[in-house]
């Protein structure tokens, strides 16, 4: 499963940005460790892979929060395919500091997402897409937690999506991006340019 996702194409293709975990340290340079720790502490942005299809924004909010993460989140976002009205199988959080963001990694990473954790879409296509994928999702095994790449700041995430066709205004509020403050909700910082119309194709009716 590919890191981030595109401008908000019809597709729903995530780009080229893979996640990775961390590399082992090395055992043979003190320094080359040093340098690894120093890599961890500066992470705060964790990813989250073979997540439910009908995982929305919301519902990873109330996970985080009944897991002990309530207030230490402050970028949560779960791309997803508008088309089928499914998400893109990973989610990215960002966390208020590096240990938050380690205590997710390890919470999360492993675990069996329970069925009251997602909501369920409208029917006709969508479901059966949905249906679809939940059976491909759950063959490839639990929740994978990884730290994201290549952006880990806060900063690096506003910029990424201010400009995004995700935020124009036709799109709802749940299939965006969203900032958090001491567990309160804060605005988005308005776009440096004209938001481009996300290009959304939909399903013909048989």
């Amino acid at each position: 499963m590919k890191a981030e996702t595109t401008e908000a194409t019809s597709t729903g293709t995530p780009s080229a940005d893979e996640s990775t975990q961390l590399e082992p340290q090395s055992r043979e340079s003190l320094s080359g460790s040093s340098s690894a720790h120093s890599d961890v502490e500066s992470r705060t942005t964790v990813q989250l892979r073979c997540i439910p299809p009908h995982l929305v924004r919301r519902t990873l909010i109330l996970a985080l929060d009944k897991t002990g993460f309530a207030g230490q989140y402050s970028f949560v976002y779960v791309p997803i395919d508008f088309t089928h009205n499914v998400n893109l199988g990973y989610a990215m959080i960002s966390l208020e500091t590096s240990k938050a963001a380690t205590g997710v990694l390890e919470r999360f990473n492993g675990i069996d997402w329970p069925e009251e954790e997602a909501e369920q879409p409208g029917g006709g296509a969508a479901s059966s897409v949905a249906t679809r994928e939940s059976k491909e999702r759950a063959a490839s095994g639990a929740c994978e937690a990884s730290w994201s790449e290549p952006r880990q700041t806060l900063e690096e995430h506003i910029e990424r999506y201010r400009n995004s066709p995700v935020m124009h205004p036709c799109m709802p509020d749940e299939h965006k991006p969203a900032l958090f403050k001491g567990g309160a909700r804060v605005q988005f910082p308005p776009p440096t340019k004209t938001l481009r119309r996300p290009r959304i194709r939909h399903v013909k009716e048989n």
